[in-house]
């Protein structure tokens, strides 16, 4: 449950920050109002998954002299943390 808690929140942070950066215009909108539930969860997971993937390839350039271990270590205790 921790793990999932983790990603959501990383992904909803990534999400925030997308949507800050990068408004929607009208196409965009009524392209996203015509999606179905099952395909707008679907692109969720995806956003989601990159906001992992994103995670661990940071980790991977403030560590450069970290094992695969460590990096997975300082991984999960960022997925992991309340903050």
């Amino acid at each position: 449950m921790g793990e999932t808690r983790g990603a959501i929140r990383g992904a909803t942070e990534l999400i925030c920050y997308i949507s800050c950066v990068d408004s929607l215009d009208r196409s965009d909108l009524l392209l996203e109002r015509s999606l179905t539930p099952k395909e707008k969860l679907a692109q969720a997971l995806e956003v989601m998954t990159t906001g992992l993937r994103l995670k661990r390839q940071a980790l991977k350039r403030e560590h450069p002299e970290a094992s695969a271990d460590e990096l997975e270590r300082l991984y999960r205790a960022w997925l992991f943390s309340d903050e």
